[in-house]
């Protein structure tokens, strides 16, 4: 899968920045797939925590929030334009604007 310079190899679960090599959580991982999978869709955080966490979440801790700072932390951590896109209200997409 490849979004702007972004690059996920699914057969190596290994994902790239440009020609860095991005290192992730397995839980990053499966967040920034499923965004990927939806390149260019805004998904809503039910429909994203039931995909990755497996279950209805209800609490004061918005996981998927959480972690799409880990993920654009070290996405973008050379300084590189941000795809994840925040869709207020509802979720988040993931694409180049």
């Amino acid at each position: 899968m490849r979004i702007g310079d972004l690059q996920i190899d699914i057969e190596k679960r290994q994902v790239y920045r440009g020609s860095r090599i991005v290192e992730l959580t397995t839980r990053e991982y499966d967040l920034l797939k499923l965004l990927a999978q939806y390149a260019g869709r805004p998904l809503s955080r039910e429909f994203i925590v039931q995909r990755v966490w497996g279950y209805e979440f209800e609490g004061e801790t918005d996981p998927v929030k959480v972690y799409i700072s880990f993920l654009r932390r070290k996405l973008n951590a050379m300084g590189e334009k941000d795809l994840i896109h925040a869709v207020h209200g509802f979720g988040y997409s993931l694409e180049e604007k």
